[in-house]
């Protein structure tokens, strides 16, 4: 049953991410551990709003990149660690502490998704695999068809010149 979730869950993150841009939340899910080893949100409680970073456009980045084709998961990791530290730097910028705090919590995040042993990246990779083989499919097909109406065509062309 669980199994049948989280394909559910990767289908409709999957429609979602290429149908509207962006998929929220991202990073985690609700009432669940998070799926890249961080949650959309970092806060500081006493800073308010003014202490808060958003992940969701790194974790966003990172599904991204694991989708693209032959993409190499230590590159989406490196970039994945480093939008994960600009979101920091830029919520935290001039605050030492806060961003010592949020600094731990992506190193944390970026050896979750390293220790991690791929199995988002290989469905990510298979699911991106599966759409350019059937891009490839509907091509031949439409080459197929292309050359069986150019048939056609001249097959009514030489019945017309014989009448």
């Amino acid at each position: 049953m669980r199994n049948i979730h989280f394909w559910l869950r990767f289908a409709l993150s999957a429609i979602c991410l290429f149908s509207a841009g962006t998929v929220r939340p991202a990073c985690d899910k609700i009432g669940k551990q998070a799926i890249f080893g961080i949650e959309d949100i970092f806060e500081i409680p006493e800073e308010g709003h003014l202490g808060r970073a958003d992940f969701t456009k790194a974790c966003d980045e990172l599904i991204a990149c694991y989708s693209a084709k032959s993409a190499i998961k230590t590159i989406c990791e490196r970039t994945y660690e480093k939008n994960l530290k600009n979101a920091c730097r830029k919520a935290f910028e001039f605050r030492r502490d806060p961003l010592g705090e949020c600094l731990t919590t992506v190193d944390n995040a970026a050896k979750f998704v390293a220790k991690e042993n791929g199995d988002v990246y290989r469905r990510m990779q298979r699911t991106a695999r599966a759409r350019e083989r059937e891009e490839e499919r509907k091509a031949r097909a439409q080459e197929r068809q292309a050359r069986i109406d150019e048939r056609r065509k001249k097959r009514r062309d030489e019945r017309i010149r014989q009448q």
